[in-house]
């Protein structure tokens, strides 16, 4: 029996991760999103040649977060960012990710990295929340 290492799963890689995976709360969490568009032709640029931007919305939408996970249930804290393009492959819509670096815990990077295909990798992330203003 082969094993998959790569961040490509196969559809019955991911049912088969959801199906033995509990529950996976991640409590005290502290989380700023955004959302905007770009150019299409920045977009289908930018994304694999399979992969298509989704546009419910008439024109390509990014999205990206930046998040401290306080207490993730089964993992230490960590904080995260992510970059995302709505997305279609296939027939299939949803969202496609540029980027996923995590600060502070090697468990969260294997775990979203072997069983779930996220492209996360160490990087240097900070959120910090000072009053009403919040840094990323």
């Amino acid at each position: 029996m082969s094993i998959n290492c790569s961040f490509v799963k196969t559809k019955e890689e991911i049912e088969t991760a959801f199906k033995s995976a509990s529950s996976a709360d991640f409590f005290q969490q502290e989380r700023i999103s955004l959302f905007w568009t770009v150019d299409e032709e920045v977009a289908r640029r930018v994304l694999p040649p399979h992969v298509t931007p989704w546009m419910p919305f008439g024109a390509p939408i990014m999205t990206a977060y930046i998040a401290y996970f306080g207490r993730p249930q089964f993992l230490y804290p960590y904080t995260e960012g992510a970059l995302f393009m709505l997305a279609e492959c296939e027939g299939h819509k949803g969202v496609y990710c540029f980027a996923m670096p995590l600060d502070g815990n090697d468990q969260a990077m294997d775990v979203g990295r072997e069983f779930y295909g996220y492209p996360k990798k160490q990087g240097y992330v900070k959120f910090e929340r000072r009053g009403d203003k919040i840094h990323g």
